[in-house]
């Protein structure tokens, strides 16, 4: 790099440009992810996990296991931002940006990206593949849309104006080799490695995040200030909606697996039409759990990054499933049901997004 084209930029973003260097040597040592899972196979009846029955000290975890969970590039993430802030126009993220040369001496350097927005950075292409599991993130660039339907149910109003910034989502449903992986069980009916995990609450749907967030850090391959989560009602439908308007991305059909066309039964994930934005099964499959409690309306107005109501009595969960007709594929269709319970319906997709 230009010498004096650095000192510049030091200068006149200091914590920035620090942020960017430590990011960028924490990938080069990170060369491949290693979660500490164990993948055990189990075809036994579902076991509630100990975590949900009660807290055992002196767990013991595997220290032989290494199964990847997830592909979505951290280490890629860094340096293609640091790339791009500091060589416009070069490097692996060049692609999407127009090229532009480096400043001269003395000229303003535009400040750097907030950290939130490196998840548009995200190189889903370029994802981090350890034995046979994978598990891809899509960057979703945040926005403003109308959330809710004014010919829906009447928890799907009043129409609400809804503000996001930058998350990334999971371009498919959590799998069952995903799941395994990380929870050493398989709670699902319908058996299958591609098949999306289903039989899971929102308490074990949530401790799976936990998990795999506590094993990410410890194995220092997310950011300080990042987790994995569930999203929340309002990231679902921007994100199913993927800009568009109607009750449907495209036609129900070609999208998802539902009473329609599913032989009553989960299909592999990723085998219908992603939306515009590249992510599967929004609707149809399964439905998905979100991380909100259910309120019997939405709050109406303009909101900015809304969570819903801080405590209640049911979850929510979207999105359809097999054994739906297509009025429950649409995006503001709306489900609730208690945080404990499950049935062969119902599983959930991955979110990242920084810790509020």
């Amino acid at each position: 790099m230009n010498e004096p084209v650095l000192a510049a930029r030091r200068k006149q973003n200091s914590d920035a440009i620090l942020m960017l260097d430590a990011l960028a040597a924490f990938s080069r040592r990170c060369a491949r992810l290693d979660l500490a899972a164990t993948y055990l196979g189990s075809r036994s009846e579902y076991a509630r996990p100990k975590e949900l029955r009660r807290p055992e000290a002196g767990a013991r975890r595997s220290s032989r296991s290494r199964l990847a969970l997830i592909a979505l590039g951290m280490g890629v993430l860094a340096v293609d931002a640091a790339c791009a802030q500091r060589n416009p126009g070069e490097g692996p993220g060049a692609g999407s940006t127009a090229a532009a040369a480096s400043p001269a001496e003395g000229e303003r350097v535009p400040a750097a990206k907030a950290p939130e927005e490196f998840l548009a950075q995200i190189a889903v292409s370029r994802a981090w593949v350890l034995e046979t599991i994978v598990l891809e993130l899509v960057p979703i660039r945040g926005g403003t849309f109308r959330m809710g339907s004014e010919q829906g149910h009447t928890d799907e109003r009043p129409l609400t104006q809804v503000t996001l910034r930058d998350f990334a989502l999971g371009k498919t449903e959590v799998t069952q080799a995903q799941w395994q992986a990380v929870m050493r069980s398989n709670p699902s009916r319908f058996r299958g490695s591609d098949l999306p995990v289903e039989n899971v609450s929102w308490d074990m749907a949530m401790l799976f995040c936990r998990r795999l967030t506590e094993r990410a850090r410890a194995a220092g391959k997310l950011p300080a200030g990042f987790e994995f989560t569930l999203p929340t009602e309002a990231e679902w439908e921007y994100a199913c909606r993927a800009g568009s308007t109607g009750d449907y991305a495209a036609d129900p059909g070609a999208m998802a697996w539902y009473d329609a066309n599913s032989d009553l039964q989960t299909h592999p994930v990723g085998t219908k039409q992603a939306n515009a934005w590249g992510l599967h099964d929004m609707h149809g499959n399964v439905l998905e759990w979100c991380h909100d409690w259910f309120k019997d309306s939405l709050p109406g107005g303009r909101v900015t990054e809304p969570t819903g109501p801080a405590e209640g009595s049911f979850r929510i969960y979207r999105g359809g499933g097999w054994s739906g007709d297509a009025g429950n594929l649409r995006y503001s269709h709306r489900f609730k049901i208690a945080p404990d319970d499950l049935y062969d319906g119902l599983g959930f997709r991955l979110a990242l997004r920084r810790v509020p």
